[in-house]
């Protein structure tokens, strides 16, 4: 049996305090990455779908598999951990949910011993 960890609930969520994914619906849940990801693909059908790619550039290179279990969602990722970071910065989890993740005085997400993270910036057109 995997070892899930719950990470954040969606909209029509149900998550009873220490259920796990049996006793969840609409609700997200984290794993470690299983099996390495060697290509970019979309297998299953309309009740049992999953979404596998790699993402980033050089040394910042990750794996994310997202996998459908009944309503909820399983989500893989490499120890990077970008797109959970992505999750908790948009959708309003407080800090320190995602272990090693946390929001600074400057408003920033930040990792430690994290030097380099993407940037996004958002340009106004001229």
């Amino acid at each position: 049996m995997e070892a899930l960890t719950f990470f954040q609930p969606m909209s029509r969520s149900r998550h009873p305090e220490g259920g796990g994914l049996a006793e969840s619906e609409y609700c997200i849940f984290t794993a470690p990455i299983g099996e390495p990801i060697t290509h970019q693909r979309i297998t299953g059908d309309e009740t049992s779908l999953t979404l596998e790619l790699t993402y980033g550039d050089g040394e910042l290179l990750g794996e994310l598999r997202l996998r459908q279990a009944g309503t909820n969602l399983i989500l893989e990722e490499s120890p990077q951990g970008f797109f959970q970071e992505y999750l908790a910065a948009h959708r309003g989890v407080p800090p320190g949910a995602v272990p090693g993740v946390f929001r600074g005085k400057d408003g920033e997400i930040h990792r430690p011993g994290a030097d380099v993270r993407p940037q996004v910036q958002n340009r106004q057109p001229d």
